[in-house]
């Protein structure tokens, strides 16, 4: 049915008050057809909001696990690793700075 405007007139007169009552419950029609509408579309935006919502859970579950990872190979190569101190000249005390770093791998 056609969209409710207050300002065209509907079929039959304005003193006809049976036209006046179906007219009104037309716009009333309408006006539900409307909102239904509204509301499938909320539905749908609603499920996709959460698909997306899950591929981010999924996504930062894949995060977690890789940061994980990561600390515990740094851990690893922090005990594994240690620095070489070099020292120069005649000073007292040398001169020293860590310059390189000496890795032994026990695997």
């Amino acid at each position: 049915s056609e969209p409710y405007d207050p300002y065209l007139p509907r079929g039959g007169s304005s003193s006809n008050p049976a036209g006046a009552g179906n007219s009104k419950t037309a716009a009333i029609q309408a006006q539900i057809d409307d909102t239904v509408g509204i509301m499938r579309e909320n539905i749908t935006k609603v499920a996709e909001r959460g698909e997306r919502l899950d591929q981010l859970q999924d996504k930062t579950d894949n995060l977690a696990v890789s940061a994980q990872g990561f600390r515990r190979g740094a851990n690893r190569v922090r005990k594994v690793c240690s620095p070489v101190v070099l020292c120069r000249g005649t000073a007292d005390p040398p001169l020293c700075h860590a310059e390189h770093v000496v890795c032994a791998y026990i695997g």
